[in-house]
């Protein structure tokens, strides 16, 4: 299949090209004569897109250069390229260009078609006129801007925008006969087969850090401990990750850690209080916390609209559940595998089997691990549990994470951000 698109490819440059040559042959005969070749440009630019296009420009060049007769009056050769008006063919190279920057950007709706020709053909015809200033100086003599636009320019600004205006017409009712062209993206898509995605919760979809922060600030006044400094929080990560390894490693339960962190958090900042009444406060406000993260319920509305989208969190399935739904997130999630009812956590392989296998209840057509891509922010939970589920995995690496540090595992894919993802399926 890719071969095959790839002839068609060369196909539709080869035509373009070949269109802009006959269309250069063809004179209109009027008080400043002059051809279609400008039409021809502005048609495969719309027909066949800007990079197909401007291959087509590209190769009609340099077709010309290397001496068969393809430029206007069946002229060829170098010479022609570095005559008075060799820049205004030179030029279209910056249409082209001009037209695939907006179509990659904009699109290649009708308006931006029309900003973008326009702006080329302004860029054509400035550097033609510098080209040809340039060139008659040399060869004849010195000649002011005035006097090159009357000559190069001005004559023919009507007839070429009546030419543009012609192609547009013209590639509305041909475009929908060509095969578009493969972008990466979707060349991509198709090579990794994505069915479905599995999204991890905490600092990845909601901001557990910038919560935790929150109710250490808020807790420790209304507990009447001493006043939070930025310090703690650094305290509570490392020492709260380590649990969580301990978890994910089986040498600790969900239980366990609800009745030591808090007393070892305490311990470590030298502060004299009830852990485990701290804890439960702690777990309380947990459950009507739902800051999001930046990007995150557009990252989930782009993956809805591909995707079966899935939730894969470790912690209580209720407060999980309530966070998602208190964030508005709930109407783009299709599943829902938190690890107190799925009976396992991340990364074991027990969590993500247990999950594939209610994905697939009533299916009549299975779902496979590698059609499935798990995305988190953890190295030793996300990643080693999809990679161990032979699923593709996505770190979002929103900030560097000392829980990250020392685990030796790859993603297959990293992004920055949440939009990021659009980049990759």
């Amino acid at each position: 299949m890719k071969g095959k698109r790839h002839t068609l490819n060369l196909a539709y440059i080869a035509t373009g090209a070949v269109l802009i040559t006959v269309c250069s042959w063809l004179s209109i005969p009027t008080a400043v004569p002059f051809t279609m070749q400008t039409f021809a440009v502005f048609a495969v630019l719309c027909m066949l897109g800007g990079i197909r296009g401007t291959a087509s420009i590209v190769v009609y060049i340099l077709l010309g250069a290397i001496g068969l007769p393809v430029f206007a009056g069946f002229q060829n050769g170098a010479g022609v390229i570095m005559g008075l008006t060799g820049g205004y063919i030179l030029g279209f190279v910056f249409i082209g260009l001009i037209y695939t920057l907006f179509e990659k950007l904009v699109g290649a709706k009708f308006p931006i078609t029309i900003t973008a020709l326009s702006i080329g053909l302004v860029a054509c015809y400035a550097f033609g006129t510098v080209w040809f200033m340039r060139m008659y100086a040399k060869d004849i003599g010195d000649i002011g801007l005035g006097a090159a636009l009357v000559t190069c320019v001005l004559p023919f600004i009507i007839p070429d925008v009546a030419k543009m205006a012609l192609a547009l017409v013209i590639s509305s009712r041909v475009r929908k006969y060509i095969v578009a062209p493969i972008d990466k993206k979707e060349r991509k898509v198709k090579e990794l087969n994505i069915k479905v995605v599995f999204v991890d919760v905490d600092n990845t979809l909601l901001d557990f850090d910038a919560y935790v922060k929150s109710t250490m600030k808020e807790g420790f006044k209304e507990f009447a401990l001493k006043p939070y400094k930025d310090y703690m929080f650094d305290v509570f990560t490392k020492e709260n990750d380590r649990l969580w390894h301990m978890i994910e490693d089986k040498t600790l339960t969900l239980e366990e850690l609800r009745k030591m962190r808090w007393n070892l958090i305490f311990k470590l900042l030298d502060v004299d209080a009830d852990g485990e009444k701290f804890e439960t406060y702690f777990r309380d406000k947990l459950n009507d916390s739902a800051i999001v993260i930046d990007g995150a319920i557009d990252f989930l509305k782009y993956l809805h609209e591909k995707y079966i989208v899935c939730v894969a969190s470790n912690g209580p399935y209720e407060q999980q559940s309530k966070r998602l739904n208190l964030a508005g997130m709930s109407d783009y999630i299709d599943y829902t595998f938190i690890s107190e009812d799925i009976g396992a956590n991340k990364p074991d392989k027990e969590f993500f089997d247990e999950c594939m296998k209610r994905l697939n209840d009533g299916r009549d057509i299975r779902i496979n691990p590698d059609e499935c891509m798990m995305i988190g922010d953890s190295l030793s939970s996300d990643v080693a549990g999809g990679t161990a589920a032979q699923m593709k995995t996505c770190l979002f690496e929103r900030k560097k994470s000392n829980k990250n540090k020392g685990v030796d595992i790859k993603p297959d894919y990293t992004i920055k951000t949440l939009k990021g993802i659009s980049d990759i399926i």
